[in-house]
């Protein structure tokens, strides 16, 4: 009972983006608004320090098929003042309505800039910076619900980064995801990000929505690194609230 007063009914199945940004098909209807507070934490780990990290990001519907979306992050790597290390705009375009085909089908554009840090030095206090300039990345996302109320995304991407010396090349990679079930109080969900640069780079990351009244959702999860100290886990909560 306590579950059934809690849980809301939304205007849309599986309209929740995944917590590694693993994008649905799903947009907002037009000028809805959905505003997201994200914290993660990351724990020390080989010669990577822990780190914390807040982000503020918003969606909004233009259409009925046609969303935007916004994100900007700040990081504490050590301890000190937190810096702004991350700034993205993705715009999504739906393809009808979920269900009218075997395979769902929508569209997306990003834009990103990302601050990163080069592992430290052994023996010096001091850790390099490594900014990474602005990247594209076009992505095609397909949906499918499967019986007993799941549902399994698959994101196909290519991003090219515009920093210098790399401006030519592009990046494959693709997101896959699963989540059941389709609405409820508690859902649960997991998804696999594999990026096929330099260096490949494989991230898990198992997690539970938590949808409350009045369109708010709480999502809980963690990025389980799958390539050794290349990569850093970490733990991740998103607060969002749809008007």
């Amino acid at each position: 009972m306590l579950l059934a007063g809690l849980s809301a009914t939304p205007a849309l199945a599986h309209r929740d983006d995944y917590l590694n940004e693993t994008f649905v098909f799903q947009t907002l209807e037009a000028h809805e608004f959905e505003p997201e507070v994200w914290l993660d934490f990351g724990p020390a780990k080989d010669d990577r320090p822990r780190f914390t990290a807040w982000s503020a990001a918003f969606e909004y519907g233009l259409t009925k098929h046609w969303m935007v979306d916004g994100f900007a992050g700040w990081m504490d790597p050590t301890g000190e003042a937190a810096s702004l290390h991350r700034l993205r705009a993705e715009t999504r375009v739906r393809f009808g309505e979920e269900g009218d085909r075997r395979v769902d089908v929508a569209a997306s554009f990003e834009i990103e800039y990302e601050k990163l840090r080069e592992p430290a030095v052994p023996g010096s206090p001091v850790r390099p910076e490594v900014e990474k300039d602005w990247s594209l990345t076009p992505r095609l996302v397909l949906s499918r619900d499967l019986p007993h109320e799941w549902n399994v995304t698959l994101n196909l991407d290519v991003a090219r980064e515009l920093r210098e010396g790399r401006s030519d090349r592009w990046t494959p990679g693709y997101a896959l995801a699963a989540r059941y079930p389709r609405e409820a109080f508690l859902r649960y969900g997991v998804e696999l990000r594999q990026d096929f640069g330099e260096e490949r780079e494989s991230l898990l990351v198992p997690q539970v929505w938590l949808s409350f009244p009045h369109e708010a959702t709480l999502k809980i999860g963690a990025g389980i690194d799958l390539d050794g100290p290349s990569r850093q886990s970490f733990l991740r909560t998103v607060f969002e609230v749809e008007f």
